[in-house]
């Protein structure tokens, strides 16, 4: 099978985003660091959605069952779904870009359920 993307529509991203974070059994927020690499970033969920809300978003919802797993700690997930998103171009006053990163992911039926309830359709 391959991945499936599915787009949030009219809906509120953020409230997408809170339901999927209650079901969600990991999540990543990091930060782009000074060579352009992915790190941890220490701050809360709402910290970061307080972020997203002040800054251009991408927003992301996948169904992730190609065959490729995703790890997460040492586990290997090979059908969840993968929901979150990043900023688009915040740069600090050295002028080096610090992108905010959030991924969270659940379990099939977690992910099923939401998709049902936002009636969120395949790109």
């Amino acid at each position: 099978m391959r991945d499936t993307f599915y787009k949030f529509g009219k809906h509120d991203p953020f409230e997408i985003m809170r339901r999927c974070h209650e079901k969600s059994f990991q999540i990543f927020i990091d930060i782009k660091d000074d060579d352009y690499r992915r790190t941890r970033y220490d701050i809360s969920f709402g910290e970061c959605l307080d972020i997203f809300r002040k800054n251009k978003m991408h927003w992301v919802f996948i169904h992730r069952n190609s065959g490729y797993p995703t790890y997460v700690n040492d586990d290997i997930h090979q059908d969840c779904f993968e929901v979150g998103g990043c900023t688009m171009n915040i740069t600090d006053e050295m002028g080096i870009n610090r992108d905010v990163y959030l991924f969270m992911y659940l379990h099939p039926e977690d992910g099923l359920g939401i998709l049902n309830e936002f009636n969120l359709e395949k790109l």
